[in-house]
């Protein structure tokens, strides 16, 4: 069979940062795309599009299709890609009758109101790469109802079969297809990385840490927490190397930075491959050892979920980290040569215009060397969605990076929470502190180019 899979347009510099400016970055490879173009190019055709990542239209879409002439179109759908999603669906449906399956974390969240697009025949909750060989022969038979994870309609009906256990051993799974990918077309956002090229990669699912009111793998269809072996993964890493070239690593695990036992292998392993890596970590499981270890081994900035300066808020949040930690890890951070990068929350349940200047100033007092603003999400099944869905403050259409979708009882209107996030990029970023501190950093022509980038990238944020 001939198979199509598709990643859906979507401007993440403009539709998700908010961001006026119009440069080229901050694209990652769908992975979800490219583990399942592994499993299926076994024994199908496949034709990946990455719309995003190639600036492609429908209309762009639907012409590369009709030359391809697949059986079968996949579309890998997040929350964010949501409207992007069903406008594609439409596009292909006004032009040619093949039937359309849509994964992801946006079907896995929101299965009924996805099937109730009549442009959308099929969709995969959760994971996809144990079910879709079975479910590509279900569509010789009609006879859907033994393939799990799937959701489909029958005589206008919507039907959802049973959730399969997820694959345990990771190692198990083929090597992600990067070959259907053009790799220039990926890189991190302006000074998130030093190398090129670079690429995003995961070694795990899920997260261990499953009590955050707020994060999607702690809420009702998050994932069981699973591993790649460092052997693995390094072997993963090398073939990034050898083959393709990569220079730069950005880890997209929820947390890279938990397991010393892991660490020490992984760092023992990665030790001579000549590359420089980013990951995310959390400020309550990082130890000494391993930013020693990991500062010695081609690790050069850390990303941690800080969410808030204010400790009430935090733990409204679950967050389970003390105001004290946050502080300790950043420094001891700092002290290995690491680079660290924090992500705050506004708009918390709770939270002020008071409060949220505090954790602004908080920021700025941890002298981190990037950070960023985010309106308040609450994602699909977690405990900070049920009571935003109760208080009846939650629009759900909204999706963004700068855009309110939730305004707790501090604000008046989701336009007060987008200021106080412009706010919050002025106030961090254009202090003569900071800037003093990144020009200290500038090497090189190079540097200069992505200094620049980055300088126009926050005037955008900020406006």
């Amino acid at each position: 069979m001939k198979i199509t899979l598709i990643h859906p347009p979507y401007n993440l510099i403009q539709e998700a940062y908010g961001s006026k400016t119009r440069i080229k970055k901050g694209n990652l490879i769908p992975l979800g795309i490219a583990y399942l173009a592994a499993v299926l190019e076994k024994q199908h055709k496949i034709q990946v599009i990455d719309a995003s990542a190639e600036s492609l239209t429908n209309k762009d879409i639907i012409e590369s299709i009709k030359i391809f002439k697949p059986e079968l179109i996949g579309i890998s759908a997040t929350n964010a890609l949501a409207k992007s999603t069903h406008n594609l669906a439409s596009s292909i449906k006004k032009n040619l009758n093949i039937p359309i399956l849509v994964g992801g974390p946006y079907p896995t969240s929101y299965p009924e109101k996805v099937l109730m697009d009549g442009n959308i025949d099929f969709i995969v909750q959760e994971e996809a790469e144990q079910i879709i060989d079975l479910f590509i022969e279900s569509l010789k038979t009609k006879n859907f109802k033994n393939v799990p994870n799937l959701g489909y309609k029958e005589n206008n009906k919507i039907i959802l079969n049973q959730i399969k256990e997820p694959q345990k051993d990771l190692d198990e799974l083929p090597i992600p297809a990067f070959h259907y990918f053009k790799l220039k077309n990926y890189a991190p956002l302006p000074n998130q990385y030093k190398n090129k090229p670079s690429i995003n990669l995961i070694t795990s699912r899920g997260c261990p840490y499953r009590k955050c009111a707020f994060c999607f793998n702690a809420g009702q269809k998050g994932q069981l927490y699973r591993r790649l072996s460092p052997e693995r993964a390094i072997e993963i890493i090398r073939l990034l190397v050898n083959k393709y070239k990569i220079k730069e690593i950005t880890f997209w695990d929820d947390n890279f930075l938990i397991n010393i036992e892991w660490i020490r292998r992984f760092c023992s392993l990665i030790r001579g491959l000549k590359i420089t890596w980013t990951c995310y970590g959390r400020v309550d499981t990082v130890s000494e050892e391993m930013l020693r270890l990991v500062s010695e081994n081609g690790c050069w900035s850390i990303f941690y979920g800080i969410e808030s300066g204010n400790q009430d808020l935090l733990d409204k949040l679950n967050k389970g980290i003390k105001l004290e930690q946050i502080e300790k890890t950043i420094s001891l951070t700092h002290k290995y040569g690491i680079e660290t990068r924090g992500s705050f929350m506004l708009a918390i349940p709770g939270e002020t215009k008071e409060k949220a200047i505090k954790t602004i100033k908080f920021a700025i007092e941890l002298d981190l060397d990037y950070a960023q603003f985010l309106p308040t999400y609450p994602e699909y099944g977690t405990k900070l969605y049920e009571v935003a869905l109760k208080e009846g403050k939650l629009n759900e259409n909204y999706y963004g990076r700068k855009k309110a979708a939730y305004i707790p009882d501090g604000y008046k209107n989701a336009e007060e929470i987008e200021k106080m996030i412009n706010l919050a990029y002025k106030k961090f970023y254009f202090r003569p502190k900071y800037i003093l501190k990144t020009l200290k950093k500038i090497k090189s022509i190079d540097d200069i180019k992505k200094y620049a980038e980055g300088l126009w990238f926050m005037i955008g944020m900020s406006s």
